[in-house]
């Protein structure tokens, strides 16, 4: 395109300078012409050169340069050994499922003070309790210990859930001890006490005594 413009440009010149001079000879105004022609050609040329330049310059600073993104690249963890040469793991290790703790054994235990006259119904009801007992899960032993008229009972079981279904069975709700006989607060670790008897201290709340 620039080329195809110089030329145009010459030859409008040289038309202009031809009009000019009709009665001239075109031998003698062509050389004289010529200089002329080819500077104007170098310096459109020139012209033509430095505003490419210049616009090729402005087109970089318009450029916004951005930072290559780099993709993330998930290298494995190598183990590394340890003072003793002992290689530590390389990554967390899923944790292992705890096992949930083991049932742990329950003796819920009552002490009584049962006058003479009413100890043998007392044991009596006592002993079918013991029956009823046998038939319930967790279940593992009855004791009765008795010095003049203190009374220990105690019942041991696999856990405190199966004592408390034994608690809350119908076998148990409808046992009850004779009348004329009081209880003392279970200590801590003894268990509940006995449902429709009196106590004998009130030294410690009466509540659960896991």
């Amino acid at each position: 395109m620039g080329r195809r413009r110089c030329h145009g440009t010459v030859c409008r010149i040289l038309k202009r300078i031809v009009a000019s001079n009709r009665d001239t000879c075109y031998c003698v105004l062509l050389p004289a012409a010529l200089p002329v022609a080819v500077s104007l050609q170098v310096v459109l040329s020139m012209a033509l050169v430095t505003s490419g330049m210049l616009r090729s310059q402005g087109y970089r600073t318009l450029q916004t340069r951005t930072a290559p993104v780099r993709p993330q690249v998930c290298r494995p963890v190598v183990a590394q050994a340890g003072p003793n040469g002992a290689t530590a793991p390389a990554a967390a290790k899923q944790a292992k499922p705890v096992a949930a703790p083991a049932a742990k054994e329950f003796t819920n235990i009552n002490k009584f003070i049962v006058p003479k006259q009413i100890q043998q119904a007392f044991v009596a009801a006592w002993r079918q309790r013991e029956a009823d007992m046998q038939g319930q899960p967790g279940f593992m032993g009855f004791n009765v210990i008795s010095e003049g008229d203190s009374y220990t009972v105690s019942s041991s079981w696999a856990s405190i859930p199966e004592w408390e279904a034994w608690s809350l069975s119908e076998e148990c709700r409808r046992s009850h001890l004779p009348q004329g006989i009081w209880q003392f607060v279970p200590a801590k670790g003894e268990g509940f006490p006995e449902d429709f008897v009196p106590f004998k201290n009130y030294d410690e709340p009466v509540n659960a005594k896991y």
